[in-house]
C-alpha cells in the first residue's frame, strides 16, 4: 500500500509540474524523467 500512495503521490507532482512548468514537450518529458529518477533515488534511499 505505501508503495502504490507513493506512487499516486508522484504522478499527482509531475501532472502538477506539467501545468506550472512553461515549455515544449521535448523539454517536459526530460524533466519527467529527470524527476523520476530523482524520486526513486530518494525513496530507495529513505527506504
Amino acid at each position: 500500500m505505501a508503495f502504490c500512495q507513493n506512487d499516486n503521490c508522484f504522478f499527482s507532482y509531475l501532472f502538477i509540474s506539467e501545468e506550472y512548468l512553461p515549455g515544449p514537450e521535448k523539454t517536459h518529458s526530460r524533466r519527467f524523467r529527470y524527476y523520476l529518477f530523482s524520486f526513486r533515488q530518494i525513496d530507495f534511499e529513505a527506504f
